[in-house]
């Protein structure tokens, strides 16, 4: 018995020490999967944090800084030259045919289309939405405006009259303010306003035909005045911009002088007038470039 108590507790123990060994073993398992996962769960919390970020939105560009550009478009200009006697001996003399309609003093207002081109430079502030702004510019055009009238004047008793009057803008520029608000990050709605400046040059002229009797006069002058528009931008890369204006232009009025001393039946007493312009107006429509620094 006591054989079999000792085997039975050798068995016993056997068996106690096999299931001791087996809780080792599970308990080493238990903690290599532990450290597995923990290391797994650190690898793809790294990987995460990595990845988790989202690309950052590309940088819009400011709209402060200098500018400077080139410009072209078209030019509606309208002028009116109306001339007057000068001095009595003029009035006197030419009394008759004024009354009578056949040489009048004003041709109607002249109109011209021409093109125009040239540059421009300015500064941007970018408030908030809001842009404000000083922006200058010189431009090259030839833009006329001219009026005529032909007269038979055979049943009035008075010889065929013909008569013309021009008006022509050589250069002109602009320096003007620009005030603006950002309908988007790259488009730029505003306002604009400021002086005008350039120079005109004016002829007028009255001609009997039959007598031989021209009265001319034509003069070359700086003038000043001014002008408003408004325009769109669109800034299509971080340095260039490319816009529309539109500007309407209002010069003063001046005088030139015209006489006809020395054509036949003129004197320096009765052929003398002051011919003065109600001062051009201009519509300018353009495209413009501009390069910001």
């Amino acid at each position: 018995m006591t054989n079999t108590s000792q085997h039975l507790l050798v068995e016993s123990g056997t068996l106690i020490l096999t299931g001791n060994l087996r809780g080792q073993q599970m308990k080493r398992i238990a903690i290599i999967a532990v450290l597995f996962s923990a290391i797994g769960s650190s690898a793809f919390a790294a990987d995460m944090a990595v990845k988790a970020p989202p690309l950052p939105a590309a940088p819009v560009s400011s709209w402060t800084g200098f500018y400077i550009g080139v410009n072209g478009g078209g030019i509606w200009d309208r002028d009116e030259l109306t001339a007057t006697p000068a001095d009595p001996g003029t009035t006197a003399f030419f009394g008759p045919c004024f009354a009578a309609g056949a040489c009048p003093r004003d041709y109607g207002r002249g109109h011209g289309v021409n093109s125009e081109f040239g540059g421009q430079a300015g500064y941007n502030k970018q408030i908030n939405n809001f842009i404000v702004g000083i922006e200058t510019d010189l431009q090259w055009t030839h833009a006329g405006a001219s009026s005529s009238v032909v007269l038979g004047n055979g049943g009035a008793g008075f010889v065929p009259f013909n008569g013309q009057a021009a008006s022509r803008l050589d250069w002109f520029g602009t320096t003007r303010g620009r005030l603006g608000i950002l309908a988007s990050p790259s488009m730029l709605l505003y306002g604009t306003g400021g002086l005008a400046y350039g120079a005109v040059t004016r002829s007028w002229t009255m001609n009997f035909v039959a007598t031989g009797q021209d009265i001319a006069g034509s003069e070359r002058l700086g003038t000043y005045g001014w002008t408003a528009g408004a325009g769109a931008e669109w800034m299509i890369a971080p340095h260039w911009i490319l816009g529309v204006e539109y500007l309407h232009i209002k010069f003063s009025p001046q005088s030139v002088g015209a006489n006809g001393v020395g054509s036949a039946g003129c004197t320096a007493a009765n052929c003398n007038f002051s011919v003065r312009s109600g001062g051009p107006s201009m519509s300018v429509a353009r495209l413009k470039v501009d390069y910001k620094f």
